[in-house]
């Protein structure tokens, strides 16, 4: 590592006794955590005010493409078994608990083999993405985005050939992929690249706000989990952080919550929500957030503030 402020070098690992070769690193906005593969596995290293210091190490053969988020909350890494093999192996770690809160390792069929050329995360590190070969016979999509805390993508995208590169943006809204015309293993010139808006909002609503009316909420999530709409008159600012659920933003001394039912196989629920009809609400706010559960809880990202209107 350089420190680009007075030019010293911190030697974080030494890569030369290992067979290994040393294929992703990545450091946090802030500079203070640095994810990278060592020897046979991935570690993390963090500064402690005078040096960087190795605080967590999990072995994870093979040559590894890896991301921190700018916020240092987050590292998520993958790789794959390249020429010998169709599999690719992902993995997503929080920083502050040291713990792995998702993994998919997922083998494609056919003679190709497969492996994670890039890997991006979202400035807060609740998404990310990964760019892969892909399998023989397009089973396994090469563009593959999960959250923080689900094994499972969240949404997977099918190019005609192998994606190379990627990258997401801070807000996890948009996509950018670069890729070849066919598998990275065929011979081929040429190339594309796809700009991908993301599904949006987690949680929205429809109609306009005015007193008295019904307004329609939409909670989106995985199929067959349970649905909620959380409501609060006020807002916690900084919102109130739960490692494994996400950030609450409404006040939970004076927070309801109304269950919306299962989310079903679109990846959404509706829930709809009648609002007062006294004219002295005009001009006041409401606050509202989306939660699902059933096995696991978690908060949606967005929260909406409704201004009652006439």
């Amino acid at each position: 590592m350089l420190d680009l402020a007075d030019g010293s070098v911190h030697l974080l690992f030494d890569h030369s006794p290992y067979a290994v070769s040393l294929m992703g690193v990545a450091i946090s906005g802030d500079g203070s955590v640095v994810g990278c593969n060592v020897a046979s596995g991935m570690a993390l290293f963090e500064w402690n005010g005078t040096d960087y210091v190795q605080t967590w190490y999990r072995d994870f053969p093979g040559s590894v493409r890896v991301d921190v988020s700018e916020d240092g909350t987050t590292m998520a890494y993958g790789t794959g078994g390249g020429y010998s093999g169709p599999y690719i192996v992902t993995e997503c770690v929080d920083v502050l608990t040291k713990t792995v809160t998702m993994t998919e390792d997922i083998t494609g069929i056919g003679q190709y083999g497969n492996w994670i050329e890039d890997v991006s995360i979202s400035a807060d590190g609740t998404r990310f993405v990964t760019a892969s070969w892909g399998d023989e016979f397009d089973l396994v999509p090469e563009v593959r985005v999960y959250s923080k805390y689900e094994s499972a993508p969240i949404q997977t995208l099918n190019l005609p050939g192998s994606a190379i590169t990627v990258d997401l943006s801070r807000d996890a809204q948009w996509i950018a992929v670069g890729s070849r015309p066919v598998h990275a293993q065929l011979p081929s010139i040429g190339g594309r690249v796809d700009l991908f808006r993301m599904g949006g909002s987690d949680f929205t609503m429809t109609t306009v706000p005015a007193i008295g009316s019904t307004v329609t909420f939409e909670i989106f999530g995985q199929p067959g989990r349970k649905a909620s709409l959380l409501d609060s008159p006020a807002m916690v600012d900084p919102p109130i952080a739960f490692q494994a659920w996400g950030l609450l933003h409404l006040q939970p001394s004076a927070m309801t919550l109304t269950p919306a039912g299962v989310i079903g196989p679109s990846g959404s629920r509706t829930i709809t929500w009648t609002l007062p009809s006294d004219p002295s609400w005009i001009g006041t706010s409401h606050y509202f957030q989306g939660f699902t559960n059933d096995p696991k809880r978690m908060l949606t990202r967005d929260w909406l503030v409704v201004t009652y209107l006439p």
